[in-house]
C-alpha cells in the first residue's frame, strides 16, 4: 500500500516521531507504522474510541467541528486527527516539534479520503 510506505519514511525522516496509526472511530487498526525501537504494548487500544467521543462532546459545545487534539505525558506526546470516520493518531517523544507534527496530520485528510469515503459508503 503507498500510504504504509509514505508513513514508514515519514517516521525514519521525522525527529522523536515514534508512531502512526490510522484507526476507526471502535479503535480498529486499519494502517500502523511505528519505529522499531518503539512498541505499541503500552498503548491503549481505546484510545482512537475516547477521542471521538471527546470530539463529539466538544462538538457540543458550540465551538464547531475539532479537528485535532494533542495530549502531553511525561514521556510522549499524542497528536490526534478527527478525519471522520478515520483517526490519526502520532505519538511522538515529549520533545518533538508539534507544530510540524500538526502540518504533516494535516496533508493527510486528502490522502486517506478513499479509505474514509469506503468506511462510510459501507455503513
Amino acid at each position: 500500500m503507498e500510504i504504509q510506505k509514505e508513513f514508514d519514511s515519514i517516521i525514519s525522516k521525522t525527529q522523536g516521531l515514534q508512531a502512526i496509526i490510522v484507526s476507526d472511530k471502535d479503535g480498529v487498526i486499519l494502517i500502523q507504522s511505528t519505529n522499531p525501537a518503539f512498541t505499541l504494548d503500552s498503548i491503549d487500544s481505546s484510545l482512537a474510541t475516547s477521542f471521538a467521543v471527546a470530539c463529539d462532546q466538544i462538538g457540543k459545545i458550540g465551538l464547531s467541528k475539532n479537528k485535532s487534539i494533542t495530549t502531553f505525558y511525561k514521556y510522549h506526546q499524542i497528536i490526534q486527527f478527527n478525519y471522520h470516520p478515520l483517526i490519526i493518531t502520532f505519538i511522538a517523544d515529549k520533545n518533538s516539534n508539534t507544530g510540524y507534527l500538526l502540518n504533516i496530520g494535516a496533508e493527510f485528510e486528502n490522502q486517506l479520503s478513499t479509505i474514509a469515503n469506503s468506511i462510510i459508503n459501507s455503513e
